[in-house]
């Protein structure tokens, strides 16, 4: 695989796929949610001078869109261009990478260079076009080619997922629910969302507020609670959801109140039930359905990908939402809560050799080690991307010779039987 030369004294990982190939020379529309993506030297080889490819990616799945993560990228920069299309042609909107060289094969917008040595290299670029689509165009001069690009391609969803929602609509379980006692003991539990959270994730209420009958809501019934009047702070309803799997959460929820019931509310979040930290920090409650509405606020990344999220609306004032004093017969009620989010795109990394390869001492003085489990072939690179040495390492120490080359860095390729590569560096003192 390829990756850009870092000036860096990490060992750099790419990207690895054992999925469909795509090369850029192969032009053409490709309809796919999955795959590797390259420059036309593939994993092993460079670009070469004068071309001139496009390639279009189509989302395979009805309604996402495609997004390609690059893990290397290195190109002749203001030279050779990667020109990225949001959409299905070349007359789509571009991408930009904000670059401004300006020559034939490298225009303005054009992404270029390399990645860790320039602004204008690209990381993750996703289509925002109605069918999802991407077209990527590259332009090489006629002088000097390098080690192009290794992208991964996947596609993504662009409606969230619903985790949990509470609507109430279900009567079954309503009735089940008859006074504060059975609210407690059998907790109305998610309508709908993920398979975690769907007839599992329950409502509650805490504090010594309670739970009083089934009443009108924003759309349908929803539940009445009383006993708001004590100690601020202390009083709340609450759900407890699964998000994991999932990132970019959102809430949403609604509340009214009688004219004596509870007029201000917070939302926190917990993850152990014990500290609490706020998502919204105010909302305020009237004797309607217009005001006390939360409409697809963010929640905080320590909420996404967890298996226990606790979310509260706790009553933060004495003050009713006529203005005076609430009462023990002040009610709240609380409907459409909605949890969303997008599941969290991860690429798969299928490399039994990835962390069985040693490289030692390093920096060296020309004499070092690789030690490997496997058999690889072996290709050591300077840094203005010549190859100055190959070869074939056998399971065990294979012990490497560059003392006759310059101090400096250079970059070592491995690359196993089924074609999966790695990148090391070397320094040389």
């Amino acid at each position: 695989m390829k990756k850009s030369l870092l000036f860096s004294f990490w060992i750099i990982f790419g990207l690895f796929s054992f999925s469909q190939n795509y090369l850029i020379s192969d032009q053409g529309a490709v309809t796919t949610c999955s795959g590797n993506f390259y420059d036309s030297g593939g994993a092993s080889g460079n670009y070469q001078n004068n071309e001139n490819y496009t390639i279009t990616f189509t989302p395979a799945v009805a309604g996402q869109k495609i997004r390609v993560t690059f893990s290397s990228f290195y190109i002749q920069e203001g030279f050779d261009g990667l020109i990225i299309f949001n959409g299905a042609s070349t007359a789509s909107p571009i991408i930009s990478s904000g670059s401004m060289y300006n020559t034939s094969t490298c225009p303005n917008g054009a992404w270029t260079g390399q990645e860790g040595f320039s602004f204008f290299t690209p990381s993750i670029i996703e289509s925002t076009a109605p069918d999802g689509s991407l077209t990527f165009n590259f332009l090489s001069n006629s002088a000097f080619t390098f080690y192009g690009w290794q992208a991964v391609i996947s596609c993504y969803n662009t409606a969230p997922d619903v985790i949990a929602k509470w609507d109430f609509e279900n009567a079954v379980k309503r009735d089940a629910i008859t006074n504060h006692s059975s609210f407690l003991s059998n907790p109305y539990t998610a309508d709908d969302g993920i398979p975690a959270n769907i007839n599992t994730a329950g409502l509650t209420l805490c504090g010594g507020a309670t739970f009083n009958s089934w009443n009108q809501g924003y759309s349908g019934m929803a539940p009445e609670s009383v006993n708001w009047d004590g100690t601020p702070d202390t009083q709340y309803w609450m759900i407890t959801v699964n998000t994991a799997g999932y990132d970019n959460l959102k809430l949403s929820s609604k509340q009214m109140g009688a004219d004596t019931g509870p007029g201000d509310f917070r939302i926190d979040y917990s993850l152990d039930g014990m500290s609490w930290d706020p998502v919204f920090s105010s909302i305020t409650v009237e004797n309607n359905w217009t005001a006390g509405i939360v409409n697809q606020a963010d929640l905080p990344a320590a909420c996404n990908d967890q298996s226990t999220l606790m979310i509260r609306w706790v009553n933060t004032s004495n003050v009713s939402v006529s203005g005076g004093i609430v009462e023990p017969t002040g009610t709240n009620v609380i409907d459409d809560i909605i949890i969303t989010g997008q599941p969290i795109v991860t690429v798969a990394v299928n490399d039994p050799f990835l962390t069985d390869i040693k490289l030692y001492p390093n920096p060296s003085n020309g004499h070092f080690v690789v030690e490997t489990n496997i058999c690889l072939d072996m290709r050591i690179y300077d840094l203005s991307g010549r190859l100055i040495n190959s070869g074939h390492l056998s399971s065990g120490h294979n012990n490497i010779n560059m003392s006759e080359r310059e101090s400096g860095m250079y970059i070592v390729k491995l690359i196993s039987e089924n074609k999966v590569s790695k990148l090391m560096k070397i320094v040389i003192e």
